[in-house]
C-alpha cells in the first residue's frame, strides 16, 4: 500500500508551485520521484498527518509558552494571501493516495478554499519554514529561554552552560541583557580577536562560530543564523551588500548604486525571487549588453543565462520561463526559439529592431554599456 503512488491532480496556484520544484531540484536533486516525496511530506507536516512529529512541535510549543502570541500570529496570518486569486496550472508530481485523501479532507474541513490553494500553502511552509527547521529554532530558542529564567551568579564566573555570568563593571552597576545579548556580545569579541577584516560572510564567518555556542545545535536554523548575523552586524555597525545577501560590509563602505546600471542588474539575483518580471529585466539588458559588441546582435542559450546572468540562483527550468518572459517583455527585437542542431532553447535579439519599436530600453542598454565601458558614442555600439 505505502508503494502505490497517484497524480495530486489539482490546479494548483502556478506562481508557488514552480517555486517548490525549484526549491527541491535545489535542495534533494532532480532524481526520479523525489518531487513527488516531498510533495507528500509538505502534505503530511501541512495537514499534521504525522501525529507523532506534530505532538512533539506541540510539546515544543508548550515549552515555549511565553512566546506563544508571536506563534499564535504567525499561524493566524497564515490564510491572510492572495493565493486564491493567482494562475493556476494542474500538479502532477505523484503521492500516497491515503495521505492524498486525508489532505483533502482536512482541506475541506478547515478552509474555503479550493485543495490547490491549500496545497501551495503547504508547499511554501515546507520551502521557507519545515517542521525540521522550526523544531531545530524552536529547541534553541527553549535553551535561550532557560538559560535567561537561570539564576546568575554576581561577581562573575560561568553558569552551568559554560556561559559567562553578569559582572560588575568599573563604575559598580551590574551589566545585565538576556542570554542572546551576551551570546552576540561573546561572538562580536570572537570576531574581534579572531581577524581584524571589516567584513562578515554569513557562512563563512558567522555560522562556524554560532555553531560552537553553549546551547546551539551543530548545525543552526538558517532563521537562527539570519537573527544572530543581524544582531552582531548591527554591534559591528554593519550592513548586507546589496549585490551579496550573505555579505556584510561596514556602513562608511556601503556602495551606492551607479547611476547608469539598471536596478535588476545591481541586486543579487536572490533579491528578485519575487520579481519575476524584474529577473526578466534583468535577462533583456544582459542580452542586449552583449549584442553591443557583436554587430548588434546576440544569442545566448539557457546554460549562460542561468550561470552568466542569473548567477545559479534558480533551475534550468526557471531560466527557460524567464527566457520566454525575457522575449515577451522585450518585445520585436528579442525572440524566444530553439537553436538549430543543438536544439537549445535560446534568447536572441537584434538592437537594430529594438531600437525602432522599443527605444527606451535600447537606450537603457545602450547606457548601461556605456557606463561599465566608458564608451560615448552610441552610434559605435551597434
Amino acid at each position: 500500500m505505502d508503494d502505490e503512488r497517484m497524480p495530486v491532480d489539482w490546479f494548483v496556484p502556478e506562481e508557488e508551485l514552480s517555486r517548490f520544484e525549484d526549491y527541491v531540484e535545489a535542495e534533494f536533486g532532480a532524481y526520479e520521484g523525489e518531487l513527488g516525496r516531498r510533495v507528500e511530506e509538505a502534505m503530511r507536516e501541512y495537514a499534521e498527518l504525522d501525529t507523532d512529529d506534530a505532538a512533539s512541535e506541540a510539546l515544543l510549543d508548550e515549552c515555549l509558552a511565553h512566546s506563544a502570541d508571536e506563534e499564535e500570529k504567525q499561524k493566524t496570518t497564515t490564510g491572510l494571501d492572495t493565493l486564491a486569486n493567482k494562475d493556476t496550472r494542474r500538479a502532477q508530481s505523484c503521492v500516497n493516495p491515503y495521505v492524498r485523501m486525508r489532505f483533502k479532507q482536512w482541506a475541506g474541513e478547515n478552509s474555503d478554499d479550493c485543495y490547490g490553494v491549500e496545497l501551495a500553502r503547504a508547499l511554501r511552509q515546507y520551502r521557507t519554514n519545515s517542521r525540521s527547521s522550526r523544531i531545530r529554532s524552536k529547541l534553541e530558542r527553549f535553551v535561550d529561554s532557560e538559560m535567561d529564567e537561570s539564576p546568575m551568579p554576581v561577581g562573575g564566573g560561568s553558569d552551568d552552560h559554560g556561559n559567562e555570568s553578569a559582572t560588575d563593571d568599573e563604575e559598580g552597576t551590574r551589566e545585565s541583557g538576556t542570554v542572546v545579548d551576551r551570546r552576540v556580545q561573546t561572538l562580536v569579541d570572537q570576531i574581534h580577536g579572531k581577524s581584524d577584516k571589516k567584513q562578515l560572510h554569513v557562512d563563512k564567518d558567522i555560522r562556524p562560530l554560532l555553531a560552537a555556542c553553549d546551547g546551539i545545535t551543530d548545525d543552526p536554523a538558517p532563521q537562527t543564523v539570519d537573527k544572530y548575523a543581524d544582531l552582531i552586524a548591527e554591534e559591528l555597525d554593519l550592513k548586507r551588500h546589496p549585490r551579496c545577501s550573505e555579505l556584510y560590509i561596514p556602513s562608511e563602505e556601503f556602495p551606492r548604486k551607479p547611476d547608469h546600471i539598471p536596478t535588476e542588474c545591481w541586486v543579487p539575483v536572490s533579491e528578485l525571487d519575487r520579481n519575476p518580471v524584474g529577473r526578466a529585466r534583468r535577462v533583456c539588458i544582459e542580452t542586449g549588453y552583449r549584442a553591443i559588441s557583436n554587430n548588434g546582435k546576440a544569442s545566448i542559450d539557457t546554460d549562460e543565462i542561468l550561470d552568466e546572468v542569473l548567477e545559479g540562483e534558480i533551475s534550468k527550468r526557471t531560466a527557460r520561463e524567464t527566457m520566454k518572459k525575457a522575449a515577451e517583455f522585450g518585445g520585436n527585437g528579442f525572440n524566444y526559439t530553439t537553436s538549430h542542431g543543438a536544439k537549445k532553447r535560446v534568447l536572441k535579439v537584434n538592437l537594430n529592431v529594438l531600437q525602432e519599436h522599443n527605444p527606451e530600453l535600447y537606450n537603457e542598454i545602450v547606457r548601461y554599456y556605456n557606463g561599465e565601458t566608458g564608451s560615448e558614442d552610441e552610434s559605435d555600439q551597434r
